[in-house]
């Protein structure tokens, strides 16, 4: 988990807040991916599939997002279509075993 430190808590409390890492890192790839920044895009994804891999939940929407990418960057048209396919097929699967690579 991303932990950042936060406000004093209450007695008894968690001294950590969790920020759901994955989760902004995806919005920032989504706005480098809309603002044609590809590269950057490539770097925000790299970040957020390889961080706190715990955070399942985001994992459908990352590969989305790297489908979304590979349509934009990549020098094969047909090699780019069965990659970006690849991710939005198995979005759904929520299987961790490849999603890191870019």
């Amino acid at each position: 988990m991303c932990a950042r430190p936060g406000p004093v808590p209450a007695p008894g409390a968690s001294k950590e807040v969790i920020v759901p890492c994955r989760l902004f890192l995806g919005w920032l790839t989504e706005v480098h991916i809309l603002s044609g920044d590809l590269a950057a895009a490539r770097a925000s994804l790299k970040e957020a599939l390889e961080s706190n891999i715990d955070e399942v939940v985001f994992e459908p929407e990352l590969l989305s997002l790297r489908g979304e990418l590979r349509l934009h960057s990549g020098s094969g048209r047909d090699e780019r279509f069965e990659m970006a396919e690849h991710d939005f097929s198995h979005r759904n699967s929520q299987s961790t075993s490849d999603a890191r690579e870019i």
